[in-house]
């Protein structure tokens, strides 16, 4: 639901029976013109002036609704090249490169339904992203009962997501700063709309290595596979979090200046007055994290009888965890005092302190996984095959996954604050709102954390 052209101005005759005398000049249902916040009056657009940037929309639909559709267009290109060439009779080599480059416009989805998080238009986010894939193999039979083959590959994946318009809080008159590439805030009135953005990362992607190497011996009954695979990620999150600032306007109940009756003000005129009742806002953080992950195996394909063949295996996982090249990761550990940095609060404890590694958690050198299979041809003429296997395995950790301590304190600022009062001092024409607004968004906010509220000047 959006609001009435008479909402706009802030005339809630017929919403209201009577609006805080404090908020009026003469008309218990009219917000005084004064008390009008400037950024929110160019957002809801009364007098349809406001340009270069997306407003509240106005009514399309019965019962002061908003009915629209958002374009998603996406592009992409792809290429694809592969070479093959014999050395020898027994020696074979192989490469290909793989490359795609696209782009992509939404709107802010949620990240579990894959619905849009608002529902009136605002900010779009555009992603663009260019991916290079580059493998090379080499299969050499060294013996007739003997192969080499090794693989070596690359994959370079980046790419990024802005938020549009790139226009701020700031950017309209207000006094709310952004750091980062700027862009319109996350507001919801409650009962009427949501005004949705989205995190954005302008770079966000991996250089990924990996080589392999198997080798194949075939001796009587027996059939041994042994190998190594090794692998490097360097993943880089360029990522502003919620920069541009979320704002919500619920209804409250204010104290009357003249009969002391407490009243019920709207969300919608909250929102008209520029007065939020909370508000958050992040510092953007650049995440690196490097992991190496490690494996062994062997295996024998042992034919016992005629008709029945055994497989024996044994792998070895060492996957040791993601370190930041600037050792940003924390931990924590109650009561104890870090003396790598004495500064931080009590039971922080950070890279360098007794016990901590870079990758903060221990590696796991235990993750050694046997395997048993068993494949039988009851009949001997190889049409039917019976096969049993059983083993142990350990997966792997990528990504989220891990829950990188970068997008925290303290290398990561996410302030939250509740606004102390949408109060007023003075009546009328003299009215003068005591807490925080949309164009004067940092006055006498009140931090929900006492450890954020020490490192944020007000």
């Amino acid at each position: 639901m959006v609001p009435t052209a008479a909402e706009r101005t802030g005339d809630f005759t017929g919403v209201v029976t009577a609006l805080p005398s404090q908020y009026t000049c003469g008309s218990a249902t009219v917000i005084c013109s004064s008390l009008l916040d400037p950024t929110a009056q160019k957002l809801l657009n009364p007098g349809g002036t406001s340009t270069g940037f997306p407003t509240i929309p106005v009514s399309n639909v019965a019962n002061n609704g908003w009915q629209g559709t958002a374009p998603s267009p996406f592009n992409t290109d792809e290429f694809i090249i592969k070479l093959d060439h014999n050395l020898t009779a027994n020696h074979r080599i192989s490469g290909s490169y793989f490359y795609t480059t696209g782009e992509n416009t939404v709107p802010p989805l949620n990240s579990t339904s894959g619905q849009p998080n608002g529902n009136i238009p605002w900010a779009i986010q555009s992603f663009n992203w260019t991916q290079h894939n580059l493998n090379l193999s080499d299969t050499w039979t060294l013996k007739p009962n003997l192969i080499n083959q090794v693989w070596i590959g690359y994959t370079r994946n980046f790419g990024g997501r802005l938020n549009l318009p790139s226009t701020s809080l700031g950017d309209l008159g207000s006094e709310f700063t952004i750091q980062g590439p700027h862009s319109l805030p996350q507001i919801t009135v409650t009962g009427f709309f949501t005004a949705a953005s989205a995190i954005a990362g302008p770079v966000a992607g991996s250089n990924f290595y990996t080589v392999r190497d198997v080798a194949s011996w075939s001796h009587g009954r027996h059939t041994i596979t042994l190998g190594a695979d090794e692998t490097l990620d360097k993943d880089i999150q360029q990522t502003l979090l919620n920069n541009y600032g979320v704002f919500g306007f619920n209804g409250t109940n204010i104290k009357d200046s003249v009969s002391g009756k407490t009243i019920a003000v709207p969300a919608l005129a909250n929102f008209v007055m520029g007065l939020p009742t909370s508000l958050s806002q992040d510092t953007p953080v650049t995440g690196y994290t490097n992991s190496w992950s490690t494996g062994l195996f062997v295996q024998d394909n042992f034919r016992i009888f005629p008709r029945v063949t055994l497989n024996i295996g044994l792998r070895w996982d060492i996957q040791t965890p993601p370190t930041d090249p600037q050792n940003r990761g924390t931990s924590f550990e109650a009561g104890v005092q870090s003396t790598a940095l004495p500064q931080a609060p009590l039971g922080a404890l950070f890279f360098g302190d007794p016990g901590i590694t870079r990758g903060i958690v221990p590696v796991r050198w235990h993750h050694v996984s046997p395997r048993l299979g068993l494949a039988w041809d009851p009949r001997g003429d190889g049409k039917t095959s019976i096969r049993a296997g059983a083993g142990v395995f350990y997966g792997s950790l990528s990504g989220n996954e891990w829950n990188t301590v970068t997008n925290f304190e303290p290398s990561a600022i996410r302030y939250s604050f509740t606004n102390v009062t949408q109060q007023v001092t003075g009546s009328g024409m003299t009215a003068v709102p005591q807490g925080a607004t949309l164009t004067c968004p940092y006055n006498k906010l009140v931090a929900k954390t006492a450890r954020v509220s020490r490192s944020v000047p007000l």
